[in-house]
């Protein structure tokens, strides 16, 4: 389960959800995990692909 997350939009109507998890093996199975699940690729269909990017980041630092 993730312990955090934000969605944000920029002016340019670009977006990015961020989520928080407590390991990086946690976030790389809940990747693999969601493409699994019909309702997630019903919501990717509505995305374009070529504009969706997928990261996963180690946190150098954290704000309270």
């Amino acid at each position: 389960m993730p312990i955090g997350s934000a969605l944000a939009q920029n002016g340019e109507g670009k977006w990015m959800d961020l989520v928080f998890w407590e390991s990086m093996e946690d976030a790389q199975a809940a990747a693999e995990e969601i493409m699994k699940l019909e309702a997630a690729q019903t919501a990717f269909r509505v995305i374009d692909e070529q504009t969706m990017e997928f990261h996963h980041f180690k946190p150098i630092s954290r704000f309270p």
